[in-house]
């Protein structure tokens, strides 16, 4: 699994920079409230107790009490006595680790982000904010806005949408309306915010979904 995470990363240097990139934004951002912060296309600002995400079209993702939590470069006494590789650990835990002589504090490294979640038992809880998690959010996010364009133009032209499926539209028309490739397009078409994405859609048509 390393292998392949590692390979990926050096496969894709612009995605992998990004994550860092969205971080080093959101530290700035949690260190100076009311100050904004771009990244990429994305803008952050934490005001009123959260951590905001101005998105291309406008919209906005929101992270509750967002915090800075201190970190070190730190290394684990094996069984054998011998220390193992350096590793990022949590400031706290790792000066009480060395206290008990199972821990070497090698150097600071940047601090993780941190924010308020809701568990899986549906209870908040504080959650690490790394690089590849915001990526992942704003990302998703930008797709739902590009889907919402795409719904609101189909409807404009006659195909009403009577679901969604992920990243899918359903539409249901008369038989023998409209034309598939006319509305994959169609629904193509980019709104000003998201010039130059390289959007594509593949469709098809039935009686039943």
């Amino acid at each position: 699994c390393e292998l392949i995470k590692v390979g990926w990363r050096a496969t894709n240097p612009a995605i992998a920079k990004g994550w860092h990139t969205r971080e080093d934004a959101v530290r700035d951002a949690i260190r100076n409230p009311g100050q904004t912060f771009e990244a990429l296309k994305f803008k952050y600002v934490v005001k009123l107790g959260y951590l905001w995400c101005l998105l291309p079209s406008g919209r906005c993702l929101a992270y509750a009490k967002p915090k800075l939590r201190d970190q070190v470069w730190a290394e684990l006494k094996l069984d054998d006595g011998s220390w193992g590789d350096s590793e990022v650990m949590d400031r706290i835990e790792a000066e009480a680790l060395a206290l008990k002589g199972l821990v070497r504090i090698k150097g600071k490294t940047s601090p993780a982000i941190t924010a308020l979640g809701v568990g899986k038992d549906g209870k908040m809880r504080r959650e690490f904010l790394y690089g590849g998690i915001l990526g992942e959010n704003d990302t998703q996010a930008v797709a739902r806005d590009l889907l919402e364009n795409g719904k609101k133009k189909a409807e404009a032209h006659g195909y009403p949408v009577v679901a969604t499926v992920y990243d899918e539209l359903i539409t249901e028309v008369p038989r023998g309306f409209g034309d598939l490739e006319a509305f994959e397009r169609l629904i193509c078409e980019l709104p000003a915010w998201a010039a130059g994405m390289p959007l594509t859609a593949g469709g098809w048509r039935g009686k039943r979904y």
